[in-house]
């Protein structure tokens, strides 16, 4: 059971990691179902049965978001939120990093753009990182380390895709007022000749 476990953690993980790349927020929940089904199935098999309820809530989460065009609405999220804050604290009272890490990504993501997503994932990883160590789960918090590095360059990667389109919108935008000016002077010279 234990290899089976670690095979569904691997297979998860490099879903989560594939997803970081995602150009779409659909599509980055959409890997991510997957992710949450395949450590759904080890922590099942490991007996994390908290991980197990979080997994599945965060799976409702990215159906939920997916098929609401990219929002949650209130209620949903709100009955998530408290349901993700009961079973924790019933499954695992000493899990309250994943808590939160869970809490503050479910918020986002229904929430944020692709972008702002992503950065959720990155404080998401960053939690159960710390988790995963004190937990002395260190295949995880190896994989969490790797996901949380690969996130990063992912967010750095549309951040200086974000920066270069607004860059090509600034001089886009001044070559027309230049170009508006110009033909406003063009405009004034024909007028004053006649």
């Amino acid at each position: 059971m234990f290899l089976i476990a670690q095979i569904f953690s691997a297979i998860g993980a490099v879903l989560l990691l594939i997803s970081t790349f995602s150009d779409t927020k659909k599509k980055m929940l959409g890997i991510q179902i997957f992710d949450a089904a395949s450590n759904t199935i080890a922590d099942a098999l490991l007996g994390g049965w908290s991980g197990v309820m979080l997994n599945i809530i965060g799976i409702v989460r990215n159906i939920t978001t997916i098929k609401g065009d990219g929002k949650t609405n209130k209620a949903l999220l709100s009955v998530l939120v408290l349901f993700t804050i009961v079973v924790t604290v019933m499954l695992n009272p000493s899990g309250f990093l994943p808590l939160i890490a869970e809490l503050e990504y479910t918020i986002v993501v229904s929430r944020c753009d692709l972008f702002k997503s992503k950065i959720a994932l990155s404080l998401n990883l960053f939690l159960w990182l710390f988790y995963d160590i004190l937990l002395q789960s260190y295949p995880v918090a190896i994989a969490d380390l790797i996901i949380l590095v690969s996130s990063l360059f992912a967010i750095a990667k549309t951040s200086d895709s974000r920066n270069q389109n607004q860059r090509f919108a600034s001089i886009n935008l001044d070559g027309l007022v230049k170009n508006d000016k110009s033909l406003r002077k063009d405009e004034s010279d024909v007028e004053s000749q006649e």
